[in-house]
């Protein structure tokens, strides 16, 4: 393979700042700046709008020449290279900060040093001031200046390993006069030339070569191949200055030979195991000679069964031949291993037994190729050992049909019991609609008999009573021995009884009495209903509730809905009662009322009347009320007639007057009455006298 290499060397970015905040990249140096600037927005910014150096304060070191600057680290550029930024003036809009520089002197010009700041060279000074601004056509320095970028070549005199680059104002008229703006400085260093050459073209070595051309032709032989490789090739360049540079590519490197070597067929062969084995070990003469031809150099003849160690049965085997290009071909060979080698069998010895459950012992077999187990066949009494003689036929057969045999005789007598294991106990529920249970599954017992089981009964009745029943098996065998077992049954009523409720009731008697329900049960019940003695007004849910003897139970809810709409009864036995006035009263004081009679079905909740403390002259009508528990009220009235009965106590004072027969006399009662009283009050007074001609007063 022939390689084409050529170093083309890029540009190294030295040192860089974009003005993104007021911090400056180490060892740079500046006069004071802004970070963006005070000119209208639309002309003053960058057109991504990231920000940048705006020179505004100016050097206090320069005094009335009042100069910025902005200057980089020092930096190695022996080799050469570019510095690029973008630049632009002030508009002169005219606002403060933003005001570009007209007069020579006021341009900023790019310097270097390589003494470290001993002397400064200018070397490029195209960033120069139009005297004639109003009509330039500078566009960095126009009306509306805009940004522009510029690329500066390192003149051969800078190419230094101790480099700073400076933009430098050397005069203005102010901080606010003459501004410009730098942003995204870039210095980009030339790297070395090439000195050497070092090549991995993936083979597990190196190759070196000294050549400090930056194109190399190369030519590399890689081996010899049927199919495309790819091969990881990694060229390193070690440049003058030490630094090195490498490039990893992967290369498709084409077949060299695509021709298979040519076998003839080779011949199936069959073998026998070998004596007390289930293989056999052949040699490769053995196999026979395989023929083959290339049109190039056979390298390898192989196959997939180095250790020529065959197990029985068809093997196939694969010769692979390969030439010097890895061009191989395939051919398979069978090779058949044959088993004609008996088992070797032993039986146990002959048995005489007086029970049907004979341990006839175990038969062992050997065998070259299979692990073999002895199996027997019993040739009389219909295949089962039974009383009597019994023969025996133990024999074996090996992986490859090769079968031997022998006889055992067996000799039995019985009188053993037969095994008899009754079912499991049963516990079921009655049938339904019944309080037995019928059909059941009993299940079978476990028997078995050293010789023959003969016979199965059992005494269970047909239906199953609710409890327990013991069912006897009997289990009996050809010799006539029997074996007993028990098994119990036990039947419960699971089945609750079915209950009807009566129809809800409403009613307006708090006594109503309630109607039974129906009530079905496979076997007997009993009847509970929690209703009270007397229903409260409202809904009463009466709980009715059918209980087996087996505990099964059932409740249904029965809804009774009593309205009290009957007011209680009110018998006053004297209506119309009269009485005298106390004593010395003009009223009667806790007179006796009498007997009042009141009656309601569901209860009396209160009664009262109105009747006062003293009752005055004359009649006074009194209400009974009575209620009963729900809010029914009744009422009545009874007359009360207040009679006085007690007469006026009369006083009189006794009047002498002397007149004539020409005068008139009149005389005021009050002269007359000397405190008269009753036990009400006096309703008149009146005087009679004895002289016809005289009279008297009256009130």
């Amino acid at each position: 393979m022939q390689f084409q290499i050529e170093n083309i060397p890029s540009q190294i970015t030295a040192t860089e700042f974009n003005f993104s905040d007021g911090d400056l990249p180490a060892n740079w140096t500046s006069t004071d700046f802004s970070i963006g600037t005070p000119c209208n927005a639309s002309t003053g910014g960058r057109a991504d709008g990231s920000d940048y150096f705006w020179a505004t304060t100016s050097d206090p070191a320069s005094g009335f020449l009042r100069s910025r600057f902005v200057e980089t680290s020092p930096e190695n550029v022996e080799n050469g290279g570019v510095v690029q930024f973008f630049f632009r003036y002030g508009n002169d809009d005219p606002q403060p900060g933003c005001e570009m520089p007209e007069a020579n002197g006021e341009e900023v010009e790019l310097l270097y040093t390589t003494d470290g700041g001993v002397s400064y060279t200018v070397f490029f000074d195209g960033l120069a001031v139009d005297p004639n601004w109003r009509g330039s056509s500078l566009p960095y320095y126009n009306n509306n200046p805009d940004w522009a970028f510029f690329s500066v070549e390192i003149p051969a005199a800078a190419s230094s390993k101790n480099t700073s680059f400076k933009w430098y104002q050397r005069r203005s008229s102010g901080d606010v006069w003459d501004n410009w703006g730098l942003d995204d400085i870039v210095v980009k260093a030339n790297p070395p030339e090439t000195d050497s050459w070092k090549m991995d073209f993936g083979l597990g070595s190196i190759d070196n070569v000294s050549a400090t051309s930056s194109n190399l032709l190369y030519s590399k032989l890689y081996p010899l191949s049927n199919v495309s490789n790819i091969y990881s090739v990694t060229v390193s360049t070690t440049l003058t200055d030490l630094s090195e540079y490498s490039l990893t590519k992967n290369i498709t490197v084409p077949p060299s030979d695509t021709t298979p070597p040519v076998i003839e067929v080779i011949p199936e062969l069959t073998f026998n195991t070998d004596t007390g084995s289930c293989t056999v070990q052949l040699t490769l003469p053995q196999l026979g000679t395989v023929t083959r031809t290339d049109n190039c150099q056979i390298v390898s003849i192989v196959n997939d069964k180095p250790d020529l160690l065959f197990d029985k049965g068809p093997t196939i085997i694969n010769w692979t031949v390969t030439d010097s290009a890895s061009n191989s071909t395939v051919v398979a060979q069978k090779i058949i291993v044959v088993d004609n080698e008996d088992p070797v069998l032993t039986i146990p010895a002959d048995i005489f037994s007086s029970t049907c459950s004979v341990v006839i012992g175990v038969a062992s077999a050997t065998d070259n190729c299979s692990t073999l187990t002895a199996s027997y066949t019993i040739a009389s009494n219909g295949g089962i050992i039974g009383l009597g003689s019994n023969t025996l036929i133990w024999y074996v057969t090996d992986g490859s049909g090769n079968t031997v045999s022998a006889t055992q005789l067996v000799t039995v007598s019985d009188t053993t019991a037969p095994v008899n294991i009754a079912p499991s106990d049963i516990t079921t529920s009655t049938s339904i609609n019944s309080c037995n249970a019928q059909n059941i599954v009993l299940g079978s017992p476990t028997t078995s008999d050293n010789c023959t089981v003969a016979g199965i009964v059992n005494d269970a009745p047909s239906s199953f009573p609710t409890g327990t029943t013991t069912v006897t098996w009997t289990v009996s065998d050809t010799a006539g021995n029997i074996s007993l077992s028990f098994q119990r049954v036990t039947v419960t009523d699971n089945t609750p009884p079915i209950i009807t409720p009566p129809l809800d009731v409403v009613t307006n008697d708090c006594t109503y009495l309630l109607a039974n329900p129906t009530v079905n049960d496979n076997c007997s019940f009993t009847l509970t209903n929690d209703a009270p003695v007397s229903f409260p007004s409202g809904t009463t849910t009466v709980t009715w509730t059918a209980s087996d003897a087996f505990g099964n139970t059932v409740s249904v809810p029965q809804l009774v809905t009593f309205e009290d709409i009957t007011n209680p009864t009110i018998t006053i036995v004297e209506n119309n009662l009269t009485i005298n006035a106390d004593n010395g009263s003009c009223f009667a004081t806790g007179p006796n009322l009498g007997t009042l009679i009141t009656n309601d079905d569901c209860g009396k909740a209160s009664s009262s009347n109105d009747a006062p403390s003293q009752f005055p002259i004359g009649e006074t009508v009194v209400t009974y009320t009575v209620s009963d528990s729900v809010g029914n009220i009744s009422t009545a009235t009874q007359v009360v007639n207040v009679l006085d009965k007690e007469a006026p106590t009369i006083r009189a004072r006794d009047i002498v007057v002397s007149i004539d027969n020409q005068s008139q006399l009149n005389i005021s009662w009050d002269l007359i009455d000397n405190g008269s009283t009753d036990n009400c009050e006096i309703k008149s007074f009146e005087f009679q006298s004895n002289e016809p001609d005289l009279v008297l007063p009256k009130k």
